[in-house]
This record gives structure tokens, sequence and C-alpha cells, in this order.
């Protein structure tokens, strides 16, 4: 394919009608991200006063369009937060926090968000809230400093049964995350060439984070270019397959794998009262949040972005935790990006990285220092 043939700028046409249809549809294939049935998120905030405060949120679907398996899992999880016997609230009742709340969202008479709040005044709770849950968690108290450690153990939360899926899956997904890196390297190769066409071409890879109207008329592209482009969202939309959920399952194949791997039953995120001193595990977030990364099939992913091809795509159409993106993408700021390729690995070498991602940190660890009491800092200036 010579280059007056890729530099050849596409007129309408039936070729043009053609190839957009097959872009936006595409498009449509790696921008859905669903949302699984049940997320589960939970937010440990330590404050000023050596107090714990507990967040726990559950997101729920709408379970009317499900399939049968997905439509018993959502109505379990409802049945179970309106009779205050989810899981996050038989891991509250036996602290008897003095402080508590509960919040019910409805959609549609639909439950929709369950969230949960406690104060508990004893740090020492955390040993408790977590008695359930494969981990030894504490908080260690030296004078004003704290550190609060989180030793994951083996987690049994995973049948047989969804443990052998995942480990078949392992090797469809480590196929496909090669697809991907291969496309994405062509892509780059092109570009380094013609670099004056990164802003048009990445323009169709990402087109649905820019708004889909006259794509073509604000970024032209020729038919071999579009092709291109195409690809790399065909390989990406097959990465993505891991959100979405088989006919007779309950769970996408990245919470199967979150079954079989992850430690801990929520996304956890940590919240402390100043700058962090010691760091084990944890992904700082803004100010003093603190999130401890999914161990799942795409956590994993996630850890070996940048590791063969910079700047990753998938990371402009799916966050770390698995959500897509808000907002339109600064699409002159992405094609200015340097872009590089490392290698493009085969599939038992991704496999292989993979498979080593899919383990807890060996521990999760937080050090701070709570502010001192006025007096007390007098008294020190004093000295």
């Amino acid at each position: 394919m010579g280059d007056a043939q890729l530099t050849k700028m596409r007129s309408p046409g039936r070729a043009h009608i053609r190839l957009l249809a097959v872009a936006v549809a595409a498009s449509m294939v790696v921008s859905c991200i669903p949302e699984p049935p049940i997320r589960e998120s939970i937010l440990l905030r330590f404050d000023q006063a050596g107090h714990l405060q507990v967040f726990a949120t559950t997101r729920i679907r709408g379970g009317k369009d499900e399939s049968r398996p997905v439509q018993d899992r959502i109505s379990a999880a409802r049945e179970a937060a309106l009779r205050n016997d989810d899981f996050w609230a038989r891991a509250l009742r036996p602290l008897s926090p003095p402080r508590e709340r509960v919040t019910f969202g409805w959609e549609k008479g639909e439950l929709r968000t369950v969230e949960r709040s406690a104060l508990l005044e004893d740090q020492d709770a955390v040993t408790r809230l977590f008695s359930e849950v494969p981990v030894s968690a504490f908080v260690a108290a030296s004078g004003l400093e704290r550190t609060l450690e989180i030793h994951p153990a083996r987690t049994l939360r995973a049948t047989a049964r969804q443990r052998q899926i995942v480990n078949q899956a392992l090797g469809r997904f480590a196929g496909q995350a090669t697809n991907y890196l291969r496309a994405t390297a062509t892509v780059y190769h092109y570009l380094d060439d013609r670099p004056e066409r990164a802003r048009d071409v990445l323009a169709h890879v990402f087109a649905d984070r820019l708004g889909g109207e006259k794509l073509d008329e604000r970024f032209p592209v020729s038919e071999a270019e579009a092709v291109l482009a195409e690809s790399l969202k065909d390989a990406m939309g097959a990465l993505t397959s891991v959100f979405s959920i088989a006919e007779e399952e309950a769970f996408t194949l990245d919470e199967l794998s979150r079954l079989v791997y992850d430690p801990f039953p929520a996304v956890l995120s940590v919240e402390v009262p100043g700058p962090a001193e010691e760091v084990a595990g944890f992904r700082h977030g803004e100010g003093n949040l603190w999130s401890a990364p999914s161990v799942g099939i795409w956590g994993a992913m996630n850890g070996l972005l940048e590791r063969w091809v910079t700047p990753e795509p998938i990371s402009v159409l799916v966050s770390p935790e698995g959500l897509e993106p808000t907002g339109k993408l600064d699409i002159d700021a992405f094609a200015a990006l340097p872009r590089t390729v490392k290698g493009t690995p085969g599939a038992d070498d991704v496999r292989a990285a993979l498979e080593a991602g899919l383990a807890p940190a060996r521990v999760y660890r937080l050090k701070w220092r709570l502010p001192a009491a006025e007096g007390a800092a007098a008294k020190d200036a004093g000295e």
C-alpha cells in the first residue's frame, strides 16, 4: 500500500458511508463500559481526633433487562440491603458505632445505591471491621504517629468453577491483549513517519470521547488511515470484553478474577489527616487519599501499562478502576505525547506478565502523624 494511497482523502460515497458505519459501530463497542451488576467500595477516613469514619457504598445496576442469573444476583443484593443484612451491615453491627447512617437511593422504583456511614471512636475497630475478610488489619500508635497495616491472606471467595473460568479466560485475554498491542504498534509506527497525521488518525481511534458528529469533516483521514484506526478500536473493544457478562453468568470476567485473587470484597480507599510519611501497596489519589489497586485481570493489565507501548490508548477509554472516563478528550494533547513501542510480546509472554500481577501486595501500609494539640505545640515551641 503506497504513500499516495495512504494520504488520499476520502470523498463522499458508498465507501465513505460503509467505513463510517463500521467506525461508529466499533466506537460503540469500546465506549460503553457497562457498570457491573454490583459495585462495592469502602472508604476508611482517619480524622485528626484519632477517630475512624467508615463509608461503604453499594451501587446496583438496573435489573429489568438483565439475564436471569444477573437478576437473581441483583435481587439478592437489594433484599439483603433492605433487611440490613448486607456484608457491611453485618461487619458494622458488632462494633456498635455511636453514630451510624444508611441512605437508600431509588431510581424508577428500583433500589440503586446503598450508602452506609459510621463513626468508630476507637481506631482499633479496623481490626474487627475486617474480621470476616482474609486480611489482618490494625493501627499501631506511637506518640502522634499512626500506622495502618493490612496483611492479606489467600482469598477463598471464588468457587472451583469460577476459578476454572478465570484460568481458561486468562489465555483468551492474553491473546486479545497481544492483538491490541500489535494494533497500537502498527498505528504508532505509521505516525512515526507522519507525525502531522497523529491528530486526525487518533481522533478516529477515540471518536466516542470527541463526540462523533462530523468526525470526517473535523478530522479527515484516508481510507487506509481509517482502517488503521478501526483495527485499533476493534482490538480495544475485544479487550474491554472483560467487563461483559456471558449469558449464563452473573459476574463479569473482571469480577470473577477479583473473587479469585483480590483479598478485599470492595474497592478500598483510605484517607489520612495529613501527608503520608510511609506508603506501601497503596496508589496515591487526590490530596491525602490512597487506594488499594484492584487485584484482578483488569488491575493486572493496568499494572502492565506502558511496559510495551506508550502512551497506552486503552487508558483513554477505561480507568484503572474499570470505569469510563468522563469529559471530552483533549485530542491535541494526546496526539502531542511522545510515542514509543518497546516491544510486541506474544500471548504466552503477556499471560505470564498478567499472572505475575495477579497477586495482592505483601503488605498495605500508610504512616501519618496527627497534628499536635495547640497547648502541646505552644509548650514545645517554648522549650
